[in-house]
């Protein structure tokens, strides 16, 4: 569960606390970024390092002074566009934001805070993130309110290619032959060599296990107790992410038993057999003409998505174009920079153009194992 916080470290470069005296890193359109700011930015990140194990020097930290300061302006300009719109979010959509993604990520509010916490991390530091976050989604929403596809143009979308809409989300308990203490071979590819009555065992359990599910037992409760893809079986079985049958990862016999079942809640009544043992697979979710209705808003949604994202990137551009930015050094120096022309001139622009956004660079494997990618063809 360590690793969970690691997707904290591209959220946590997003936000400055209040200035809190001090010397100054930087102003934005007149608004200070203290060098306390920045401190217990740094702090904060240290803690989250070492709570997945790594360390970091003090030349390290400093060496990465630049690249924090641009982040703390990157977040004071979404900050300070939000107020421009009108649309920075409340105190009460700040808590009840900064609640549903804990319960998202830890199962409830107080066991996300109790974790955050036993690494000596401040609470407000992750809520002040969230609110970032927030203002984020507020302002590209007050840029493109509502969505602009027609159900008629979703259509014509979804008839070019139906296949890539035909998906499935699922769940699986593997149940993997059993060797016990014998020395083992492995085939050409790779897979490990059972014998007949070890994958006979195999197939028994998993039927034994089919049969508790027809009598009403919990397929969640099932993976966990009884699944030996571990990855998966403390998510109760669940497999991240939708598929489609030409894009699936997972091996053959595995796909095809997904995409046999047609209902919500559906599962194979019947042990699945591949090179890693017996499955047992359900149906979370799914895409498809029976549900069309569904699909259709989805590709509204979808395109919705990506307008806003577009527009906030866009005018985020155009707000830090506009912005008044100054640096300072560590000694509290205001930082020029040359121009073309050979004058000096102080540096107004950004090293990037982040705006604050978080990256997929910063979000590490958080399934903590190293098996649940048993049902997958790799």
């Amino acid at each position: 569960m360590k690793k969970l916080l690691t997707a904290f470290v591209g959220l946590l470069m997003m936000f400055a606390l209040a200035s809190c005296g001090g010397n100054n890193v930087a102003t934005v359109n007149g608004e200070d970024i203290s060098n306390d700011d920045y401190t217990e930015y740094l702090d904060n990140v240290l803690s989250i390092y070492e709570a997945n194990g790594y360390s970091m020097e003090n030349e390290q930290l400093l060496a990465m002074r630049d690249t924090v300061v641009q982040e703390l302006v990157n977040t004071k300009l979404v900050e300070q566009a939000a107020e421009e719109l009108d649309c920075y979010p409340t105190k009460d959509e700040i808590n009840e934001y900064y609640e549903e993604q804990l319960t998202a990520m830890y199962g409830d509010v107080n066991t996300g805070e109790d974790y955050i916490g036993s690494f000596g991390l401040d609470l407000d530091f992750f809520r002040n993130s969230y609110a970032v976050s927030l203002c984020q989604e507020k302002i590209s929403e007050s840029l493109v309110p509502e969505a602009t596809m027609t159900e008629e143009e979703a259509r014509e979308i979804y008839d070019a290619d139906p296949e890539a809409y035909n998906t499935r989300t699922v769940s699986h308990i593997l149940v993997m032959p059993d060797a016990g203490d014998r020395e083992t071979e492995t085939d050409d590819e790779g897979y490990t060599i059972y014998t007949d009555e070890e994958w006979a065992a195999a197939e028994e359990k998993a039927k034994e296990l089919i049969a508790e599910l027809d009598n009403g037992a919990d397929f969640a409760e099932l993976a966990k107790e009884n699944s030996d893809d571990t990855g998966s079986a403390e998510n109760g079985g669940a497999l991240e992410g939708a598929f489609t049958r030409e894009g699936s990862s997972y091996v053959e016999e595995f796909t095809n038993a997904a995409f046999e079942l047609t209902e919500v809640g559906a599962y194979t009544e019947e042990p699945v057999r591949s090179s890693y043992g017996y499955h047992i697979i359900k149906i979370d979710d799914m895409t498809s003409e029976d549900n069309l209705d569904e699909v259709l808003q989805g590709i509204i949604d979808d395109d919705l998505a990506s307008q806003r994202s577009d527009q906030l990137t866009a005018y985020m551009d155009e707000f830090e174009a506009d912005a008044v930015i100054v640096y300072y050094d560590e000694e509290g120096n205001e930082i020029k920079e040359e121009d073309d022309s050979g004058d000096t001139a102080v540096d107004d622009t950004a090293a990037d153009d982040s705006n604050g956004e978080t990256t997929d660079d910063a979000a590490a494997d958080d399934s903590g194992s190293d098996s649940s990618d048993n049902a997958n063809a790799e």
